[in-house]
Parts: C-alpha cells; sequence; structure tokens
C-alpha cells in the first residue's frame, strides 16, 4: 500500500519499482546524496536494477519492508461517514456536517471517495426521494420500509448480525416482470459508497473466486438479476461472516460489504436460517 495523507491506496510491485528508479533519477538531478562511495553515477546504479529487477522488486524482498498498523475509518453504531473530493461528511441523529480531511482521525481507502463535490441540498423533496416514494407505490408503510433498507445499505457498520437485501418485483407472476426500479436503486448506493456489480445470471456461489471484483474498500455489494434458482444457502457465511476476495496471483483477503440481491421473483426463503440473513 501506499498512504499519502490519510488516504490509501493498493499498488503493484510494477509500481513500486518505478516509483523507486523516479526517485533515483530525481536525487540524481538535484544533486542529492544517494550512495556512500561517490563512484557510483546514475547509470551505473539504474543499470544494476534493470539487470536484475527481481532481485530487489519480488514479493520475498519486498516483504523484509516489515508492516505497520494502521486504523481505518470505520462507521459506529451511531455515526456514517461518506467521503467526496472537497471533503467528508459526518452523519449523526443531530445531522449532516462536512468536514476537512484533516479532521479525519483514521486512515480511508481511496476508492472509497467518491469523485464529486458533497453539497447540502434544501430540505424539500428532490427527484431520488421521488423516486423512492414511486417505487413504493406511494403508500406511506412501504415509503418509511424502504427509507430503513437504504439506511442500513449505506452505513457500512457491520457489527451485528448482517442480513442481504433481496430487491424484487412486488407484483407476482410466472414470468420475470422486470424495469421496475431495482436496479436503478441498487446504483443509486454507489453514487455516495463504494459500490460494485456482479452479473446475477453468471454467479456462482460455488465458485471461489465469484468476489474478485471487489476491493478492499468495496462497502455494497450487488448481485444484479440474479438466477431464480440462485442457492440463497450457500450465501450464508458471505453475508454474516464477509465475503473472501480471491484474485488471479494475490493473496485472498475477507471484507464484510453489505450485500443486495435484485431478482425477478423473490429468493426462495425457506427456514428461519435463511429469514435472519435477508430482509
Amino acid at each position: 500500500i501506499r498512504i499519502k495523507k490519510n488516504l490509501i491506496r493498493e499498488v503493484s510491485l510494477t509500481e513500486i519499482q518505478d516509483f523507486v528508479l523516479a526517485e533515483i533519477e530525481k536525487a540524481f538531478k538535484h544533486g542529492i546524496p544517494i550512495a556512500a562511495n561517490s563512484d557510483i553515477d546514475k547509470e551505473m546504479l539504474l543499470n544494476a536494477f534493470y539487470r536484475s529487477p527481481q532481485t530487489y522488486f519480488s514479493k520475498h524482498k519486498l516483504s523484509l519492508l516489515g508492516s505497520e498498523s494502521i486504523t481505518i475509518n470505520q462507521d459506529s453504531i451511531d455515526v456514517g461517514y461518506f467521503y467526496f473530493r472537497n471533503g467528508f461528511v459526518e452523519v449523526t441523529k443531530a445531522g449532516v456536517t462536512l468536514k476537512d480531511y484533516s479532521e479525519l482521525q483514521n486512515f480511508i481507502w481511496i476508492d472509497q471517495v467518491i469523485d464529486r463535490d458533497f453539497s447540502l441540498i434544501a430540505d424539500e423533496v428532490c427527484d431520488f426521494q421521488q423516486f423512492v416514494i414511486n417505487v413504493s407505490g406511494q403508500k406511506e408503510g412501504r415509503f418509511a420500509s424502504l427509507r430503513t433498507i437504504i439506511g442500513y445499505l449505506l452505513h457500512s457498520f457491520s457489527d451485528y448480525p448482517m442480513r442481504a437485501v433481496n430487491l424484487t418485483d412486488s407484483k407476482i407472476s410466472d414470468f420475470d416482470e422486470g424495469r421496475t426500479g431495482k436496479t436503478l436503486l441498487s446504483r443509486s448506493t454507489g453514487k455516495v459508497r463504494n459500490y460494485k456489480e456482479i452479473a446475477g445470471k453468471s454467479f456462482q456461489p460455488e465458485n471461489e473466486k465469484k468476489y474478485q471484483e471487489l476491493t478492499l474498500g468495496t462497502q455494497i455489494t450487488h448481485i444484479n438479476d440474479a438466477r431464480s434458482n440462485l442457492n440463497f444457502e450457500l450465501l450464508y457465511n458471505d453475508i454474516t461472516d464477509g465475503m473472501r476476495v480471491r484474485k488471479l496471483y494475490q493473496e485472498p483477503f475477507t471484507i464484510k460489504t453489505k450485500m443486495i440481491i435484485s431478482s425477478n421473483r423473490p429468493l426462495a426463503v425457506h427456514g428461519s436460517s435463511a429469514k435472519a440473513r435477508v430482509i
């Protein structure tokens, strides 16, 4: 990783190599002493790296750098944090406050920063609110319920029993209806959170690389348009204990994200164990 200010970014071996070589170029350009032996010039030093880069930039060599204990900024049970270009937003029961990153106590992953500025709109019905009202059939009870579900998805606090959110059509039929706003509602969460979408038709719960598109900064995972025969039972541990992410040629890691499963028909949910893991 590379830490700049309080933003953390994953880097590859190639990026580390390029960074070191660029620093050597910069040091010689500005006359900064880079070696105890003054007979070593820039070409000699760079050629040493060029001849055998694997000697200096292999995983085994870089493991000698050791590790550093860092604290990732997390939502608490009563405070949520959202990150934008012009600062981070602290959300509590008392309200919404935009703050400068210098006030952030811990670190965040750089891909959690939404690439736009934050501004607070007037307290009135906005387009998105009207959209949520409409997909709730303009019924107050359903609107309140859907608001709560959106709040759950946007709050990355996870120290309690987690559930997947199954967005499906209110009209149940023998055919795939669709076109009712499930995908649009899900993608809207990506306007304020790090959101990843997985194609549901090709999603295979038993595949160990099913989450390879996720990163350490992912906060919401959406399995879009899941098959009607999806084996929900295979996702129990992913929902409650975290998702094991395996990528090609990388060490696997586990992250906890909020999960959305959109489907044109309701998931087949049987038994108390399944019902405790889905909304």
